[in-house]
């Protein structure tokens, strides 16, 4: 497309020696920068400044590059937060170019900021795409290149990328060159000469420039200057001009400094241009056409230096950039501040204009009517004008008189014609009937056009039109219209200019052209005079009107000119509400007060204020009672002032006074009573709690908002009151009524030199309050960073690795915001900032982010709302990112559906991440995987629900790697159908050979059988030779896959059955069947007979062995003492410890989370939903929230999917779950549907008879949603009262079961409070006491046990080491070796290894007794990593000697964690085909190979006492925590709630029987919250708990729900033991049950606001990381799944009633989000 068309504009050229009025503008964020830069420029998108740092000289950049920066700025509550700063180069063709910034196009979708703009040199441009999720920057290279001259210089750029449009303009000389970059046209450059100054010089100097097109326009403004001066040419033109033609500037406006910045934004058809000096001179330039204006001017304080040329103008902000600051400033000029016409338009802001109709000061679009816009091209601001008459009647207006007292100019009035007169909105105009030079006169308006008006009196604004120039004059008056016989009070009618008249007699207002006729006794002119100077009306003084409430008070009102009349008398109206009541009134003497007889005010009347209802009263004259004067009035209520302050504050101006009683204080009404004592000067102390003083944990930095909440704190206002924090004076008081009960006290808290507990003390009037040690200031310092679980410093470049910042004082951090950051030392400004970091005890842990550059990077805190930060030290550790891992192949890529077979992952650089996982394509199975080396890792395939093709997707510390395809075969599982037996074993079935031979298993007996043949149908192996004993005890044939056992195929006969006994048993069998029925009914009376008597014999029975424990436990009683003494002191260290680091919660999201989705690792609703119809959806979304929101749809939604057969057991948890997910945030409503649901419970389960059985088991989605409910609203009573028992509990099972052997194996401990796991074998062991060597140098020592293996032993000490620490933060056994250290040199100890000894085909398990380790050995922990690193010849190499201990992952077995569990399994796999068993303390089945009666006698005389001593020594623990628990203090209100409903329930159903109620408050409360969290501690704390911890909790668990039924089980011979062991104990606890129930239903009502305060503080805690919208979409499939169903009840039950518009709103959602229509991505 050529250049065509020629545009020539006439220049104006304004000189502005003077600004009018300084720029309103404000400084909102000033942040400091580097200060290497060459240049910095900046645009503005959609809420975000983008600003490019361009040239860097720290580090030179690559040849013929530049070196850039993109930082990434938001708009934060008219903040500047700094996000991000990234490093890139670009790649030129001369160092000496300039780079330029486009405007940029916002791409943002899904709630994430994305923009594009282009980067341009005067000879290419390359688009750049900024993210501002992982603030990725990905360009398109030479995307626009022109061949110009590498002299020119590039100043000014205009892009729309929608449109792939780019225009940028160069400026050589005088020339302007422009090269033009369409999408569908070739590239084209052409030339044009500028004309700025007359002479047409060379542009010496252009320091700024920019391009607006508009329409088919382009502007440029260029800011340059010549050997003079310096100007703001403006150049407007269309896109088409013909190449080499002149442009001349079509304004053009000097200046007397230099600017050196411009920015400009369009205002219609007009701009409004920032231009800024190199000292930060700010001018606002209004260009309108072909003239400039600079119309005010702001100054930087402190001044700048070197503002560079490009500042970014958005949202009325303005982005100043300098070589050391980035300065924000507020250019928006607020027209509502401006309160009159003169005021409005003195500023000359183009935006802001006089709206006449609403009388205020606004922007156009904000104004109906007239609206009278300033004009910057005149002084003319308004005139200073006066006119009459003020009023006229509205029957007979009159003309309008207008004079201007103001020097008018040039505006002189001249032609008659030349004006007209209109009166405000009420479109009546009139001609200007007379002019001279100062004046003019307004027709009157007609008589009928204002009979049409409004009735009462009007005020009707006129403006004055000039209809040659076409605008307003700067000017108002006000054209006053009454009617004198509508008003009924004397003081508006003498008000009304001379128009009507007040007639004292008759009390009338007339027209004072009528007063003979009407009034012939009238206030003469004096009279006439304003209210408030000589006025003669009957006046009340209302200030004085005071009455109080419920009292029989004499009203004594104080009066003015009030006349003496004869023959009349005077009486009081009172009126409250539509109540009205006439008094008798005096007027005395002197004619200056009125009383009013005894009146009771206020009464029926409600009010929440000290003042209540207003009330008037009006004196009265004469039988016709004429109004002489009214005024309002106050009740007041003394009992509303709960503050003693605000009594005696209100004491001078009522009756009110302060009594203080021995038990409470009061206000009262006149006087206190004999047993009182009135305060009447000085109260003795102010009302505050403590509760109400936040914050309590403030940075020593100072600085945060102090916020004092108390009764009575506004009396002494901001000049009377003092707060001092550690002796120094708070700054910036504010004092703020909250309400009638509550003031409020806000400051800046100074900052202090050190930690330090301060004290707080406020003094209002002299009057103080004061706390010691109140204020707690700290000071955060990082002191280390590692990987969760090692303490590696190294990641991925993508991120996603678990870190855990160490440091002092970071618990506080949870009071305030903050966030952690990474950032290389050479760039400061290149921030990454730290995603989903939590807090957890006395540790920070964060997710990596992804980086540009691998580097060692700096960390970096920061906190509060100053964001002030705190630096690790690098010597203390920096963050090492490396390449990211490259994949290259699996294998074996082949396993069958059941899985659990190990596969290798090879690739490169596999050792820059810790936590590797692996998923598998159509599944949502994720496994865990374990770094062998660089190029290695190893996991394990999990189970398929189909055979077919998968993709094995790697997941690198969270993120996902694609970089190559991995397919697999997943194929069908064998099937073995049966096996026969001759010489040997032959088992048949099908796909046999989808397994290899080694993956394959037979077992005869649990003795293996060795296989000689494997077809694709047959498995043939060797029976194995089992002696008689074994033949006769077990013989089954079972086979394993992967090493789980598969399939139990029966037992296998070795001694065949002879035909003889087969007739034998035959001829018994028949003859049995004869002679049985002959003789049913006598062997039924006996069998009833023999029944009773063994049921008498059984709890005989039982009540001797309960005596006989009753007797062990009294013989070991020492032996538990001292036990129990040994115990206590363990614990008492351990508390002492916890007093410093804190028990290790949850926080309130994960225990939700744990809650909600119990065994869960992931879920939806942790994911923002995604989707590419997002408004639609969200909408959708937003209308099933409604829905939701809705009881009586979600009780209904819920009873339908109950009612569907197809609606299981997991869909009704899954249901329950995702609904308090979603009502989290209303829990006052979520409590209101589970309270209805339950209602239809009780009603149900009273109908079927069986009310005992409400609530004991959950079949339905409400009695989940009480689970749920109940847990969340007791989690902060279990961090405040429950948890530290239940905590130390757990950790006196744990310590106890440690101080014996425990078999690593089988799980079996000699200290156990469960049968099932109590080790039946004497084992003799002895402790030993380690001296052990920490990597740092340090050591410890460590009790163990000499039967402990060594893996045992690890754990032992990695429990020393880390004591109390949250377990997921601390490494495992696995990461480290253990040696030991004897003389000089350093042995190595394993589990297994070159010295274990294998007889009779087992091998034993190392322990140090096998390594002959003595008491104060001295042992070694080594990280496995830097095991290599650390050999010398001194020392043997571990790996090696271990190198059986493999660390693949294997299912946790015993009291191993996870690494112990492992190092075992493997050790198991790894001896399956070499026909050896591994054993530890005992051999398998050694136990269970006792006759049953044996084994009873051995639990009754021998390991009984076991139990017994486990049980005593952990009493004390076990009656802590049901004390706490069978308590009814400290409980949530919600307890207190729950039970009186299921009272109330009781009471209206009728049922008498008290053990019905108390089973429903056992099964709501006891079996569905306390039960679930004494067997999983783990839901409340970050602990592991093993097997046998867990055997034993479950134990007390059982011993829990025994105890909360009302009385004794009936247990026979055959009870478990472990009901005998707290036989004694259960009558106990059931007492103490029996109390707290008691004790809460005598507790008075709860009352609703208590109730509704505790909800809602619970709503606040509603976790971010939930979003609702994908918990509504989850609960929205069910929504779809049963649509017909759910429509048909909401037909029949609302369409006729209560809500019919629901089942049109669930329509219109369903066809919103009907996935079969509309296809969307879910979660992201």
């Amino acid at each position: 497309m050529g250049l065509k068309l020629a545009y020539r504009f006439l220049l104006v050229i304004i000189f502005v020696s003077s600004v009018s009025a300084t720029l309103d503008l404000a400084i909102l964020s000033d942040l400091k920068v580097n200060n290497s830069y060459t240049d910095v420029q900046s645009i503005y998108v959609d809420g975000y400044f983008l600003t490019l740092y361009v040239g860097d000289q720290v580090t030179p950049p690559p040849e013929s590059s530049y070196d850039y920066h993109i930082g990434l700025y938001q708009l934060v509550n008219s903040q500047l937060s700094n996000i991000a700063i990234k490093r890139r180069f670009f790649r030129i063709q001369s160092q000496n170019d300039h780079l330029y910034m486009t405007a940029g196009v916002d791409n943002s979708a899904f709630g994430m900021f994305s923009a594009s703009f282009n980067l341009c040199s005067s000879r290419e441009c390359s688009r750049v795409s900024v993210n501002e999720q992982d603030f990725s920057l990905t360009g398109t290279e030479n995307w626009c290149h022109s061949d110009i001259s590498m002299t020119d210089e590039l100043h000014a750029a205009f892009n729309d990328l929608d449109l792939d449009y780019t225009l940028a303009v160069i400026f050589q000389g005088t020339d302007l060159k422009a090269f033009i970059c369409p999408s569908n046209l070739p590239l084209q450059t052409e030339t044009v000469k500028l004309e700025c100054f007359d002479n047409s010089g060379p542009f010496d100097n252009i320091h700024s420039a920019e391009i607006i097109m508009q329409a088919s326009y382009v502007s440029i403004f260029v800011l340059q200057s010549n050997a003079h001066s310096t100007a703001l040419c403006t150049f407007t033109q269309p896109i088409n001009v013909v190449s080499g033609s002149t442009l001349q500037a079509s304004s053009k406006l000097l200046f007397e400094t230099s600017p050196v910045a411009l920015a400009v934004t369009p205002v219609g058809a007009d701009y409004i241009a920032f231009v800024c000096s190199a000292s930060g001179q700010i001018s606002k330039v209004y260009i309108q056409g072909d003239a400039a204006y600079k119309i005010s001017q702001f100054a930087i304080n402190p001044p700048i230096t070197g503002a560079f040329s490009k500042m970014a103008l958005g949202d009325d902000k303005l982005l100043l950039n300098t070589k050391e600051r980035v300065i924000l400033l507020d250019v928006k000029h607020t027209c509502a501040q401006h309160t009159d016409l003169c005021s409005c338009r003195a500023p000359k802001d183009p935006k802001c204009g006089w709206c006449v109709n609403s009388n205020k000061c606004s922007e156009s679009n904000e104004c109906v009517g007239i609206w009278m816009k300033a004009d910057p091209s005149s002084n003319r601001i308004c005139w200073n004008a006066t006119f009459s008459p003020q009023s006229v009647a509205r029957s007979n207006p009159e003309p309008l008189s207008i004079t201007i007292n103001d020097d008018m100019g040039a505006d002189q009035f001249g032609l008659a014609n030349a004006y007209r007169c209109i009166f405000g909105s009420t479109n009546i105009t009139t001609a200007a009937s007379s002019v001279s030079a100062q004046s003019l006169r307004c027709a009157q308006p007609s008589a009928s056009s204002l009979a049409l008006l409004p009735a009462g009196t009007l005020t009707l604004p006129v403006v004055v039109y000039h209809n040659v120039r076409e605008d307003y004059l700067p000017l108002i008056v006000q054209y006053k219209v009454v009617i004198c016989s509508d008003i009924t009070r004397c003081d508006e009618c003498v008000n009304s200019h001379n128009t009507c008249t007040w007639c004292i007699n008759n009390h009338r207002c007339t027209k004072t052209t009528e007063i003979e006729q009407n009034c012939p006794h009238s206030l003469d002119d004096e009279a006439k005079s304003p209210f408030g100077s000589n006025g003669t009306c009957p006046t009340i003084n209302m200030d004085t009107i005071r009455a109080p409430v419920n009292e029989m008070y004499p009203l004594l009102l104080s009066v003015k000119n009030f006349p003496t009349l004869s023959n009349q008398n005077y009486s009081c109206q009172v009126t409250q509400g539509d109540q009205s009541k006439i008094l008798q009134a005096t007027l005395n003497d002197q004619q200056s007060t009125v009383e009013c007889s005894p009146y009771q005010y206020g009464v029926g009347f409600n009010s929440t204020s000290f003042l209540l209802n207003s009330f008037q009263v009006s004196v009265l004259v004469g039988d016709e009672s004429w109004i002489l004067a009214s005024a309002q009035g106050k009740v007041y209520d003394c009992s509303y002032q709960v503050a003693c302050t605000n009594c005696i504050q209100f004491a001078a101006s009522t009756s009110c006074v302060w009594c203080q009683g021995s038990l409470s204080n009061r206000c009262v009404y006149s006087q206190c009573t004999q047993t009182e004592n009135p305060i009447l000067d000085q109260c003795p102390s102010l009302d505050i709690l403590s509760q109400h003083v936040l914050p309590r944990f403030v940075p020593i930095e100072g600085g945060e908002t102090l916020n004092i909440n108390g009764k009575g704190l506004s009396v002494g206002g901001q000049d009377n009151t003092e707060v001092l924090v550690n002796g120094q004076m708070c700054t910036g008081i504010t004092v703020t009524r909250l309400s009638l009960r509550n003031d409020s006290i806000t400051c800046t808290i100074p900052k202090v030199q050190s930690r330090i507990n301060a004290t707080l003390k406020v003094v209002i009037n002299g009057i103080s309050w004061q706390r010691d040690t109140f204020i707690t200031f700290y000071d955060p310092v990082l002191t280390g960073v590692n990987v969760v679980g090692t303490r590696d410093r190294h990641g991925p470049q993508a991120g996603g690795t678990d870190i855990r910042l160490s440091g002092v004082d970071l618990n506080y951090l949870n009071t305030t915001s903050w966030g952690v950051e990474f950032f290389l030392l050479e760039y400061p400004e290149e921030v990454y900032n730290l995603p989903q970091c939590t807090i957890e005890g006395a540790w920070i842990r964060c997710k990596t982010p992804p980086v540009d550059l691998v580097a060692k990077y700096m960390v970096r805190l920061r906190f509060t709302s100053e964001m002030i930060t705190r630096v690790l030290d690098a010597k203390k550790g920096v963050f090492d990112y490396r390449p990211d891992s490259v994949i290259n192949k699996v294998t074996p890529n082949y396993v069958i559906a059941w899985g659990g077979k190990q596969f290798t992952v090879s690739g490169t650089f596999l050792n820059s991440v810790s936590n590797p996982q692996a998923k598998f394509s159509g599944s949502n199975e994720v496994v865990s995987c374990i770094v062998v080396s660089a190029i290695k890792i190893t996991c394990t395939y999990p189970e398929f629900e189909f055979p077919g093709l998968y993709e094995v997707i790697l997941i690198m510390d969270g993120i996902d790697i694609n970089n190559t395809t991995l397919p697999i075969t997943v194929t069908t599982n064998p099937d073995i159908k049966g096996f026969t037996q001759g010489g040997k074993l032959i088992l048949d079935g099908t796909n046999i050979d989808n397994v290899g031979t080694d993956e394959i298993q037979v077992f005869v007996g649990g003795e293996p059988c060795e296989i000689i043949k494997k077809e694709s149908s047959t498995v043939i192996c060797e029976i194995p030779d089992l002696d008689e004993k074994q033949q006769k005890e077990n013989t089954d044939v079972t086979v394993s896959i992967y090493n789980v056992t598969r399939f139990a195929l029966g037992s296998l006969n070795y001694d065949a059955v002879s035909p003889q006994a087969s007739a034998k048993l035959g001829s018994n069998v028949i003859g049995g069947i004869v002679g049985g029925g002959s003789a049913a009914v006598i062997i039924m009376v006996i069998v009833a007979v023999l029944l009773f008597k063994r049921s008498r014999y059984h709890k005989q029975r039982y009540k001797t062995m309960v005596k006989h424990v009753d007797q062990l436990e009294c013989n070991s009683r020492h032996e538990i003492k001292q036990a129990f003494a040994e115990l206590q002191t363990d614990m008492s260290d351990l508390m002492s410890d916890l007093n410093v680091t804190g028990i290790p919660y949850w926080d309130y999201k994960n225990f939700t989370f744990k809650i909600l989705f119990p065994g869960q690792t992931d879920h939806p609703s942790l994911h923002k939903l995604m989707t590419k119809r997002k408004t639609a959806v969200m909408q959708a979304l937003d209308m099933f929230e409604h829905l939701i929101n809705n009881k009586d749809f979600l009780v209904s939604f819920i009873h339908t999917l109950e009612n569907q057969p197809t609606f299981t057991m997991p869909d009704k948890v899954q249901l329950a779950a995702l609904l308090m997910v979603s009502l989290q945030h209303k829990m006052d409503y979520a409590t209101c549907v589970i309270k209805e649901l339950l209602t239809e419970l009780i009603d149900a389960s009273i109908k079927k008879k069986h009310p005992k059985l409400l609530l004991r088991r959950s079949e339905s989605v409400v009695e989940k949603m009480l689970t749920h409910w109940l847990s969340l609203c007791l989690y902060k009573y279990l961090q405040d009262h429950a948890g530290t028992p239940l905590f130390m509990l757990f950790k006196a099972i744990k310590h106890q079961i440690d101080k014996g052997p425990v078999d690593a194996l089988s799980g079996e401990a000699r200290y156990s409070l469960s049968q099932e796991r109590l080790l039946r074998l004497t084992v003799d062991t002895k402790p030993v006491t380690l001296d052990v060597i920490l990597e740092n140098g340090e050591k410890i020592q460590c009790k163990v046990n000499d039967c402990d293996t060594t893996t045992q032993v690890k754990e032992k000490i990695l429990d020393v080491i880390y004591k109390n620490q949250a377990y997921s933060q601390r490494p495992t056994a696995l990461d480290y070796n253990l040696e030991w250290h004897h003389g000089m040199v350093g042995v190595p100890i394993c589990d297994e290894d070159l010295t274990s000894q294998t007889i009779n085909g087992w091998k034993r398990l190392n322990t140090l007794s096998h390594y002959s380790i003595a008491d104060n050995a001295t042992m070694k922990l080594v990280s496995r990593h830097h095991a290599h690193s650390l050999h010398s010849d001194r020392s043997l190499d571990t790996d090696k000697l271990c190198d059986t201990m493999s660390s693949n992952k294997g299912t946790p077995k015993g009291t191993l964690n996870r690494s112990t569990a492992y190092s075992i399994n493997n050790l198991q796999d790894h001896y399956v085909h070499s026909h050896i068993s591994l054993w530890h303390l005992s051999k398998s089945g050694a136990s269970q190979t006792l006759p049953k009666d044996r084994q009873q006698t051995m639990m009754s005389e021998i390991f009984l006492t076991r139990l017994l001593k486990t049980k005593g020594t952990l009493q004390e623990f076990i009656d802590k925590l049901f004390q706490t628990i069978f308590s009814a203090d400290n409980l949530p209100p919600t307890i207190k709630y729950l039970f009186d409903f299921l009272d109330q329930e009781a009471v209206k159903h009728g049922i008498t029987d008290p053990e019905v109620v108390h089973v429903w408050k056992n099964n709501s409360l006891n079996l569905r919250f306390w039960v679930n969290i004494i067997k999983n501690p783990e839901f409340v704390f970050d602990i592991h708990k093993s097997e046998i911890v867990d055997a034993s909790l479950s134990t007390i668990a059982q011993t829990f729900i025994d105890s909360c039924a009302m009385s004794e089980s009936d247990f026979g011979a055959d009870a478990p033991i472990n009901k005998l062991l707290f036989a004694r104990d259960r009558p106990k606890y059931r007492k103490m049950l029996q109390n707290m129930y008691s004790e809460i239903k005598n507790q008075p009502q709860l009352p609703e606001s208590i109730l509704n305060a505790h909800l809602s503080e619970l709503s606040k805690m509603y976790p971010r990381e939930f979003y609702r919208n994908s918990a509504l979409k989850e609960i929205y499939q069910f929504a779809q799944r049963y649509q017909s169903q759910i429509a048909q009840d909401l037909e029949d039950n609302f369409s006729k009633h209560r809500n019919p518009n629901l089942t049109t709103l669930l329509r219109d959602i369903n066809a919103t989000l009907d996935e079969r229509h509309n296809p969307m991505n879910e979660y992201v």
